[in-house]
């Protein structure tokens, strides 16, 4: 049952494409569950994606629905309201199989896209690293302090323990 006067959307109905809500809506991963957040006029919101049945397309689109009730002018509490009303909502038809899960949201396009897409830079080759000076991992010998405790020392040659300890 819909919350009084919650218009439930349908389940690809969106913000129109080139508004601002796509760009103002970002995926943040959280070791306590991944979520899609937003700030407006200085009031943040999310929704989760295991709120959303563990959909980022749907969690990333209600995210969206709730930016355009901010902007149509309702309070914190009616768009929380709003997206408790929509995410039941999609539990319920996921429950019956109607809800399919092939789409592609926003954020794997994000992610999927290379980073530097200018022409120019494709034509270059990734640089070589350059080889160390010096290459210490640890050894027993290479370090100077690794020598102090050992029979091989250098630093214990002329080191007499009895001529600080003769006249104890």
């Amino acid at each position: 049952m819909p919350a009084e006067g919650v218009h439930l959307p349908g389940l690809e109905e969106d913000a129109p494409a080139g508004h601002v809500a796509h760009s103002k809506v970002k995926f943040s991963p959280h070791n306590q569950g991944h979520l899609f957040h937003f700030n407006f006029e200085k009031q943040h919101f999310q929704v989760t994606l295991g709120k959303a049945c563990n959909s980022q397309h749907h969690a990333e689109r209600i995210a969206r629905l709730c930016y355009l009730r901010f902007e149509a002018g309702d309070s914190k509490d009616e768009v929380v309201k709003y997206r408790d009303a929509v995410l039941k909502d999609l539990k319920v038809k996921w429950t019956q199989g109607l809800v399919k899960e092939d789409v592609k949201s926003d954020a794997d396009a994000l992610k999927k896209r290379p980073a530097d897409t200018d022409a120019s830079s494709s034509s270059k080759k990734p640089r070589a690293k350059e080889p160390r000076a010096r290459e210490y991992k640890g050894e027993i010998g290479k370090s100077w302090a690794s020598q102090l405790g050992s029979k091989a020392s250098k630093f214990k040659t002329g080191y007499n323990h009895s001529d600080f300890f003769d006249g104890i």
